[in-house]
């Protein structure tokens, strides 16, 4: 008998794992409460597929967790005929000071991945409209963008074509367990039975998991998503300094990724960094503000992503990460090859759900 698995959100990393899971011969439901995909912090995501942007005490096994994940787009684009709309351009990212940013080299090049450290010369050759030139950069050359739902609707069609059933409107109200497993989920109309359950729904996960008595230790940070249009392409790749993090989009469409206070004032916001752009860039012509939207993203508490069977529940699995348009395609993966063929294995410890037991009983 086919394996059902319940999939609890339609953001990236629920498309993702409901994709790898309908592909590896699982039976399917993704259930997600808005009126279409990735109606969430991916809908608001910046769209850079990246290596080089990690928090300062990564470990080495997350810098090499996140290389795998980075390249694993190359071979899950092959898979779905090049439709992911990837575009592999690369990034220019700098610190406040020179030193800051050497070390920054230095850490990518101590786990292994493909960075050049750029001086002035060599950053005007990569990206000819900066205008303010720093002493040196970091030059990234396996990073990539692409439309965050794009990707999400795409992985969603492709599991949908291998059997996934999609239900939209449909608000998970609990996770319901009988002898230590998982028995199935109470939404909107009633109780759905199944095997498995794969929590990916981003913020709401903590609320989901606390009836059962646990805490996934998650917060929420904002972060806003400004899209402008610009009478002249300016940007090539993504470029990432303490100003502005920066990107081009379709056609002459520019985006900005922000981190933000609710308590900020958008018009403000919006403002400050048009003057960042004009301050980094010439040649830009006519900005146009298009929009500015805010998105909620979840962060673990440890930094870590969470990804895999959660605790003690059997048939119970979790995927929440900050970044998950990057973390999403390889998370799908190895949750269904810890789903389907017992391979916790494949998880790496920092990563797996697992060790988010010692927060049990703490405070």
């Amino acid at each position: 008998m086919r394996r059902h698995c319940i999939v609890i959100g339609g953001g990236i990393m629920g498309a993702s794992a409901a994709y790898h899971l309908a592909r590896a011969g699982a039976r399917v439901t993704v259930l997600e409460k808005g009126e279409e995909p990735a109606p969430g912090v991916t809908r608001h995501a910046f769209g850079w597929i990246n290596l080089i942007n990690l928090p300062p005490d990564a470990t080495l096994e997350l810098y090499r967790f996140r290389n795998e994940a980075v390249q694993g787009y190359r071979g899950l684009d092959g898979e779905l005929g090049g439709k992911l709309g990837l575009r592999w351009c690369g990034s220019l990212v700098w610190k406040d000071t020179a030193e800051k940013t050497e070390r920054l080299f230095r850490e990518h090049m101590t786990a292994g991945n493909r960075v050049e450290l750029a001086g002035p010369e060599r950053i005007v050759e990569l990206e000819p409209g900066l205008e303010a030139i720093p002493d040196c950069a970091v030059h990234s050359p396996d990073e990539a963008v692409a439309d965050p739902l794009h990707v999400t609707k795409t992985l969603l069609d492709a599991a949908r074509e291998r059997g996934a059933e999609i239900r939209f409107c449909t608000e998970v109200e609990a996770i319901e367990t009988l002898g230590g497993s998982v028995s199935g989920v109470r939404a909107g109309e009633g109780f759905i039975e199944t095997d498995a359950v794969i929590v990916t729904a981003g913020a709401r996960a903590k609320a989901l998991l606390q009836p059962l008595g646990i805490d996934p230790g998650l917060s929420t940070s904002p972060a806003v998503l400004l899209r402008f249009k610009a009478e002249n392409a300016f940007v090539r790749g993504v470029v990432s300094n303490p100003d502005l993090e920066v990107r081009q989009g379709a056609g002459n469409e520019v985006l900005v990724a922000e981190d933000y206070s609710e308590a900020e004032d958008q018009a403000e916001v919006r403002n400050k960094v048009l003057a960042s752009i004009r301050d980094r860039f010439s040649g830009t012509g006519a900005i146009q503000s298009v929009s500015l939207t805010v998105g909620q993203r979840p962060m673990p508490d440890d930094g870590m992503p969470i990804v895999g069977r959660a605790w003690e529940i059997d048939g119970l699995f979790l995927a929440v990460a900050h970044a998950g348009l990057i973390l999403g395609p390889l998370a799908g993966k190895l949750l269904t090859r810890e789903i389907m063929e017992d391979a916790a294995a494949a998880i790496p410890t920092s990563i797996s759900a697992k060790r988010r037991m010692r927060f049990q009983g703490e405070g």
